[in-house]
């Protein structure tokens, strides 16, 4: 069996490096989205209020403003 070479490890393209870390912050970003979205529901449900969905699509308008405050707030 041959191993790969570990002389290579780290070295790949700028573009590949920036590619994968968007893919990150993307990734990331839309599970905060769902998150927040997902514990709104359920919160909403457990105190029976109307969600997003019997409100109209201005509830989802909400949901960016949050989450662009919420790293700021816990700080």
């Amino acid at each position: 069996m041959t191993y790969p070479d570990p002389t290579l490890f780290g070295h790949d393209p700028w573009w590949l490096i920036l590619a994968k870390a968007l893919g990150v912050f993307v990734f990331l970003l839309l599970t905060v989205l769902a998150a927040i979205l997902i514990e709104r529901k359920v919160l909403g449900r457990m105190q029976m209020r109307p969600g997003p969905n019997r409100v109209g699509p201005s509830a989802y308008c909400s949901l960016l403003p949050t989450a662009s405050n919420s790293p700021s707030r816990r700080a």
